[in-house]
């Protein structure tokens, strides 16, 4: 086909068909997946149609191609390309849905709603669905527009040829949407999909039901279906397990839906910890057979269920079964999921203390895997394996390797402090630091850069390097000016403070954790902290309360000092009430009672001591 229709341009270079052969042909090369002469197809249809006549067909056309162009860019991993190309086809699509023709702009519509569901715009795709009317609907709404033009005309007795033109240019419009298919079922049933994907089974059932009773006969079965689903994702078993059989009675030849139910079921069951009863689930998925999406997943999830039941050899046994079975040709499964399960395989020979074998499946699939995502995730997972296994200096070396591998790589903090950690594990303490400076250097303004400084002042605290802590903390202020965790960092410079007997110096720190709480939350009842913050911050004043009355107590025994001696002894005892009168309002109602019992303590203490 493609050879006579690239013959006939030259052959009838005039051919007023021209900008539709060329249409034909952009098609057929999107059906073959050439998107490439697909796009140089659609160019050259454009200059061909010269009334522009094509011109909504040719950028459907163009952007049906860039979304398919998009999903093989994104499934070979080039993510900028592809969200690049995705971006495109949703431009030419809005232009098509403003535009002029009705039934273009509905299937414009339909394909806007698909790209933002998969962009996780849920909210926006399941807006965009609920939008699209039936055909009979939109019909309804065109005559309704043509009906004052015919008006006009049939009271004319010789109406304008402007007027007969516009007439026929809408009648034209309403029959092109008449002969094209009644996209309303497809938008419900994808509206239905989109309410599974957000945990909406009750609003996903209720669109299946319509679609269902009023659909058209060949979207039926597939409703019914979805119904049955909505019921096993939300593990009603006994619901979903009596709509399968009464659909294997209505549809006897369509098989693999008791398949699938057992597999969801058995997923559910997994998900809620119901680990032999997902076991036997999904078992049984296996045995009915399943849709192949979904089959290589079945053995992972037997495995892990046994491995979360405490069945650590099962799971292995379970693994090494289908990967035989996947290396003798008796189960066929693409590459990623065969490294996925190889993956998942290590991951469970680790956790069984088996360190040599997983160490090895990690090195196998860090070296030759051939998913990126997967030869990135075995790279990582081989250092911490190698960690775990007491490794030390090759697990250093291990995240190395990690960070200059994958430099972009969500995953590089994470390494990069892990090193930090595996190093000071190994006794290597100067190159644990200089490992972590890294980091806050490299990382600078990133949750792992704060990590690092909070690790490099942590350590010289614990090594009662006192200057040096302070420095790093500061290092750490200039870099974060207004993170939470800055507020722990202070508390930790009071208690450094405290221990030197440094009671000015400590409460100043104290004070300045507090300070920095309430600049971060000024009010809380419209914007409250985390509870953990919190408690964190009212800390600093039951704090600040102990060094208050331990200076008090230092000062001697009421009766006998000064005058100017009692005068410093009650303004301190008072600052101490007063820091922990106001930690007892802010503080976490699991909190108040210890600090409560102190404040009655402490009004005793004052009474007692005259």
């Amino acid at each position: 086909a493609l050879t006579l229709i690239a013959a006939f341009p030259k052959e009838f270079p005039e051919s007023k068909s021209l900008a539709e052969i060329r249409l034909l042909q952009a098609r057929i090369h999107i059906q073959e997946g050439a998107f490439a002469e697909a796009s140089q197809d659609l160019d050259a249809a454009r200059i061909a149609d010269k009334e522009k006549e094509l011109a909504e067909d040719i950028d459907y056309l163009q952007g049906y191609a860039e979304a398919q162009r998009a999903r093989q860019l994104l499934a070979d991993f080039k993510k900028a390309d592809g969200e690049a190309a995705l971006a495109r086809a949703g431009q030419i699509y809005a232009r098509i849905a403003n535009g002029s023709n009705p039934a273009l702009a509905l299937e414009a519509n339909l394909q806007l709603a698909s790209l933002d569901l998969a962009a996780g715009r849920m909210p926006e795709g399941i807006t965009r669905l609920r939008s699209i009317p039936g055909k009979d609907e939109l019909i309804s709404l065109l005559e309704a527009k043509l009906a004052p033009l015919r008006a006009q005309i049939s009271g004319q007795g010789t109406p304008s040829p402007e007027k007969l033109r516009r007439v026929q240019k809408a009648q034209q419009k309403i029959e092109e949407v008449r002969n094209r298919p009644d996209l309303s079922s497809q938008a419900l049933l994808q509206l239905g999909q989109a309410y599974l994907q957000t945990r909406g089974y009750d609003e996903g059932r209720i669109v299946f039901r319509q679609v269902a009773r009023f659909g058209p006969p060949d979207l039926v079965p597939t409703a019914e279906q979805q119904i049955i689903l909505t019921y096993a994702l939300q593990g009603r078993t006994s619901d979903a397990d009596r709509l399968v059989a009464e659909y294997q009675k209505k549809y006897p030849d369509q098989k693999g839906v008791a398949g699938l139910v057992d597999y969801l079921v058995g997923f559910a069951l997994l998900e809620d910890g119901k680990y032999e009863d997902s076991i036997k689930r999904l078992k049984a998925a296996q045995e009915k057979g399943v849709d192949p999406r979904y089959a290589d997943e079945i053995p992972r999830f037997i495995a892990s269920a046994y491995q979360k039941n405490g069945q650590g050899a099962e799971a292995i046994k379970y693994y090494e079964s289908f990967l035989s079975d996947v290396k003798a040709g008796k189960i066929k499964v693409s590459d990623e999921s065969k490294e996925q399960t190889q993956l998942a395989y290590a991951s469970a020979l680790i956790s069984e203390k088996k360190f040599p074998e997983g160490v090895t499946q990690f090195t196998q699939l860090s070296t030759s895997a051939t998913t990126p995502s997967i030869k990135e995730d075995a790279s990582l997972r081989l250092a911490y394996a190698l960690r775990s296994s007491k490794k030390l200096p090759e697990a250093a070396a291990a995240f190395a390797k990690f960070a200059t591998d994958y430099p972009k790589s969500s995953n590089l903090g994470s390494a990069l402090l892990t090193r930090g950690d595996t190093l000071l594990e190994d006794k290597k303490s100067e190159e644990a630091l200089a490992a972590w400076k890294t980091t806050a250097t490299q990382l600078t303004g990133a949750p792992a850069g704060l990590d690092a400084y909070e690790r490099i002042w942590r350590f010289y605290a614990k090594d009662k390097k006192k200057d040096l802590m302070l420095a790093a903390q500061e290092d750490q202020f200039r870099a974060y000016p207004k993170d939470p965790r800055n507020i722990g960092a202070y508390l930790a410079r009071g208690a450094s403070f405290a221990e030197e007997k440094d009671e000015s110096q400590a409460i100043q720190a104290y004070r300045r954790a507090f300070e920095l709480f309430k600049e971060l939350f000024p009010d809380p009842k419209v914007s409250p902290p985390p509870v953990a913050i919190s408690d964190l911050a009212y800390s600093a004043l039951e704090k600040s309360s102990d060094l208050e009355l331990a200076s008090a107590k230092a000062l001697g025994n009421y009766a006998s000092l000064t005058d100017d001696a009692k005068k410093k002894w009650k303004e301190s005892i008072q600052r101490s009430i007063d820091f922990l009168r106001q930690s007892i309002l802010g503080i976490s109602s699991a909190k108040v009672s210890p600090v409560l019992s102190k404040l009655v303590s402490l009004s005793l203490y004052r009474f007692q001591s005259g």
